[in-house]
């Protein structure tokens, strides 16, 4: 899955703690743009602002962060997976 032409169809939410999500096709929210690579998600937005409701829509800027450590994520855990 590429990650860079997913982020250009996937919403960003910013937990109030700072921690991204994503909003897959599905409605539901993954915290990495993959959502086979997802270990902490939310089934809708709804469910998500009501746990969070300090939570705000990303900009642009979050997007690059975000995206930038999605792909550090994925280059870890090809290392990883390689390892065993």
């Amino acid at each position: 899955m590429d990650a860079k032409n997913l982020s250009n169809k996937l919403e960003l939410w910013v937990a109030s703690d700072g921690w991204p999500f994503f909003v897959q096709p599905d409605g539901s929210l993954t915290d990495t743009i993959d959502p086979s690579k997802s270990d902490l998600g939310w089934d809708s937005l709804t469910q998500f602002l009501e746990w969070d409701d300090g939570a705000r829509l990303g900009n642009d800027e979050d997007y690059q962060k975000y995206l930038g450590l999605s792909n550090v994520h994925a280059a870890i855990n090809i290392q990883i997976e390689g390892l065993e």
